[in-house]
């Protein structure tokens, strides 16, 4: 495989406004952003690279901000070389505001990262960001609550495998 632009593999989720603003979940079952090399040989040029997004928006409410949870992600390369390019993985949940004076802002539930090397020699140039992230819906300003935010496990493993990241140059 051979990337000169970036490949973006992107799972996004809005929930509507309303009194109470509308969730934003995954579903549990086949609920994953998945992307898997095996046996393969991927070359990537021209400051490309991978990209793996995750995002969950909590609707904006009334009296209850929607809440998100947004989909794990799960990397592996298996017996594969990766030669240059980025690597960005992130899954981002944003719990929706609610605007009258005493309502509560959403929950928002990042979702898990899994990053797995095995058999593999990986050498990405630039920048490598695995990143789960979670912001609590506002509330009202007069009584209300803001949204609790807890961000999901990220995880990175490496059997038999070398993993690099040199700077840009250029």
């Amino acid at each position: 495989l051979n990337l000169n632009g970036t490949l973006r593999v992107m799972d996004d989720t809005i929930g509507g406004a309303g009194q109470g603003g509308g969730s934003a979940l995954f579903q549990g079952e086949g609920g994953v952003l998945e992307f898997t090399a095996d046996n393969s040989t991927i070359s990537v040029s021209n400051g490309a690279g991978f990209e793996f997004i995750t995002s969950a928006t909590g609707g904006e409410g009334l009296s209850l901000g929607g809440r998100a949870d947004a989909t794990p992600i799960v990397v592996s390369f298996t017996n594969t070389d990766v030669s240059g390019g980025l690597l960005s993985v992130t899954s981002r949940a944003r719990g929706g505001n609610a605007t009258a004076p005493n309502g509560a802002g959403g929950l928002a539930n990042g979702g898990s990262i899994r990053l797995s090397l095995t058999d593999s020699d990986i050498s990405f140039i630039g920048e490598v960001g695995i990143i789960s992230e979670a912001f609590g819906g506002n509330g009202g300003l007069v009584d209300g609550l803001g949204g609790n935010a807890v961000a999901g496990i990220v995880e990175m493993s490496a059997v038999r495998s070398s993993f690099e990241v040199s700077p840009f140059s250029g």
